[in-house]
C-alpha cells in the first residue's frame, strides 16, 4: 500500500465539499480504510493523523464505553507519532476522551488522567523549545496548547499545580498565532506534490519523505530568512542564501516554460543590490557550481526573452511558506 493511496482516501474524507455536505458514514467509511492500509507504512504523518481524524469523528456520536475505548485505542497509537503536532492533539483529545468514560462511571481514572496531562505538559515544553529556537514570532503555538489543556483541567477535578510556569511566552505576545505558518511541498516540475496545506514540522516531515522515497537530488526551505536554506542531498552541501533559495523557487515554480531572466533579477532589486541582473546570473552560477557541482538549468531562451527552469532529470522539492506561492 501506498503513501498516495492512504493519502487519496484522507482527502476523500477531510476536503472541504465532503465536510459541508456533513456525510459522516462516508467520512467514517473512508477514513477506516485508510487508518488500515496505512498500517503498513513507516513514515511518521499518514498512519498516525488517519487515526486521529477517526477518533475525532467518532467523538461527534460517541455515547458508551464501548465507543470511548475504541476512541482511546486510536488515540494511543496517534499519540506515537513523531510530529509534535498529530501527538499533542491526540493527548488532548485522549483527556477528554478519559474524561468522558468517567462521567459514564468507569472508575479509577484518575491517575490515566494524570499521566495523560503530565505527558501533554512535557510536549508543551518540547514544543517551548522549539518555539525559542525560531526567530519568527508568528508561530506561537505552546499558550494555544497550554490554554486548551487548563481548559481541560478546570472541566475535572485535577489540581492545578503541576501547570504553574509552564505557559509563560517569551515573546510577550498578547494573542499567539499561527497565521503564517501554513507551507506546501513544491515538486521538480513546478506543482504542489498534494492537496494539503502542511504547518512547519509535520512539512517538513513530509518532504523528507519525498527526499528519501524518490532519490532527489535536493530539498529546499523557503520561509523567513532564520529557516531558509537548500541542501544538495547528495554531497551535504548546505546554501542559507534567502536571494539564491528565492531564485530556485522561481525557476521551479515557472515549470518548462522557465522563469524570465527579469524576474530573476528582481529577487536581488528588491533587497537593494545595485546590479541586480548580474547578481542573479552569480546567483544562478553559484547553486550550480558551488552548491550541486553540476548544470541543473536549462536555458529556455536567449536574448532579451531568457527564461530559466529546472533540467528535467534534476529532482529538487521543496517547502514553501504560501507566501512564496504563486
Amino acid at each position: 500500500m501506498s503513501t498516495r493511496e492512504v493519502k487519496e482516501l484522507f482527502f476523500a474524507a477531510t476536503n472541504e465539499k465532503v465536510v459541508l455536505s456533513s456525510d459522516d458514514t462516508y467520512c467514517e467509511q473512508k477514513l477506516r480504510k485508510a487508518f488500515r492500509l496505512s498500517n503498513d507504512l513507516t513514515d511518521q504523518i499518514w498512519p498516525f493523523i488517519t487515526a486521529y481524524r477517526l477518533a475525532h469523528l467518532l467523538f461527534r456520536k460517541a455515547k458508551s464505553e464501548a465507543d470511548f475505548n475504541e476512541i482511546l485505542k486510536l488515540l494511543d497509537h496517534s499519540e506515537q507519532s513523531r510530529s509534535l503536532y498529530i501527538s499533542v492533539h491526540s493527548k488532548l483529545l485522549k483527556f477528554v476522551a478519559l474524561n468522558r468514560l468517567k462521567l459514564l462511571g468507569v472508575k479509577n481514572l484518575k491517575e490515566k488522567q494524570k499521566v495523560c496531562r503530565d505527558d501533554i505538559i512535557q510536549h508543551i515544553g518540547r514544543s517551548n523549545a522549539i518555539e525559542r529556537s525560531m526567530s519568527d514570532p508568528d508561530r506561537s503555538v505552546q499558550n494555544d496548547y497550554f490554554n486548551i489543556l487548563e481548559y481541560l483541567s478546570y472541566a475535572t477535578d485535577l489540581e492545578y499545580e503541576p501547570l504553574l510556569g509552564v505557559g509563560y511566552n517569551h515573546g510577550n505576545t498578547l494573542y499567539p498565532y499561527i497565521a503564517n505558518d501554513v507551507w506546501r511541498i513544491v515538486g521538480p516540475t513546478g506543482s504542489t506534490v498534494d492537496e494539503f496545506s502542511y504547518n512547519f514540522e509535520d512539512g517538513k516531515i513530509e518532504l523528507d519523505r519525498y527526499i528519501r522515497e524518490n532519490s532527489a537530488d535536493g530539498l529546499f526551505i523557503l520561509g523567513n530568512p532564520a529557516e531558509t536554506c537548500l541542501t544538495n542531498k547528495r554531497a551535504e552541501k548546505t546554501d542559507t542564501n534567502f536571494n539564491r533559495v528565492q531564485l530556485l523557487n522561481e525557476v521551479i515554480l515557472a515549470g518548462p516554460g522557465g522563469a524570465p531572466s527579469g524576474d530573476l533579477a528582481e529577487i536581488w532589486a528588491q533587497a537593494g543590490d545595485t546590479s541586480p541582473k548580474e547578481a542573479a546570473k552569480k546567483g544562478r552560477q553559484h547553486l550550480e557550481n558551488k552548491i550541486f557541482n553540476k548544470s541543473i538549468f536549462n536555458q529556455v531562451e536567449q536574448g532579451p526573452n531568457t527564461r530559466w527552469s529546472l533540467k528535467e532529470n534534476i529532482k529538487i522539492y521543496g517547502l514553501v511558506n504560501v507566501k512564496f506561492l504563486r
